[in-house]
């Protein structure tokens, strides 16, 4: 069993605009990464097209539960980009499976064909100010905390919208 790594981010930040990425292997089950963050590598996916010959590992970190050290661990954030035979917010290579969509965005998948979208019309807030601002913009259909809210004053909301605890 092989394995290779199309590109590797180890100590820097990589962020992906654009473009088209692949890797073909030679016809065997190895296991073939296409992209891969360790050692406090960042990387930021924007958008572009990712095909992987072992499609389970297009996007794969080194994470902490997985570590010696916190140190070791990478990141992995996308904000676009479509992905053949790949789910980004539901990553197997990752132990608990990981989401590496970023808040805001949304996976739509097609036959095997996974892109990532702004999810229009939702909004995730993380402080009191989001959530009143939120109310108020009358495009937003749906909020959802993204951390437990301390509200020193009443929020008023005249029209329907849905709001998502999230646990919170």
């Amino acid at each position: 069993n092989g394995s290779a790594i199309g590109i590797s981010v180890n100590f820097g930040k990589l962020t992906i605009n654009g473009g088209t990425y692949t890797n073909v292997g030679a016809g065997d089950d190895s296991h073939y990464d296409l992209i891969y963050a360790s050692w406090g590598g960042e990387i930021v996916i924007n958008g572009g097209t990712f095909k992987c010959h072992t499609p389970k590992w297009t996007l794969n970190l080194k994470d902490e539960k997985a570590s010696t050290t916190a140190q070791e661990a990478g990141t992995i954030v996308v904000k676009g980009g479509t992905f053949y035979g790949y789910n980004p917010s539901a990553s197997t290579t990752e132990n608990p499976t990981a989401n590496f969509v970023a808040l805001g965005y949304k996976v739509v998948e097609n036959n095997g064909v996974y892109t990532v979208v702004e999810e229009a019309g939702h909004i995730y807030a993380a402080n009191a100010a989001d959530f009143a601002a939120a109310v108020a913009n009358t495009e937003v259909e749906s909020i959802t905390l993204s951390t437990n809210l301390d509200v020193e004053t009443g929020v008023y909301v005249k029209r329907n919208v849905t709001v998502n605890l999230n646990g919170k």
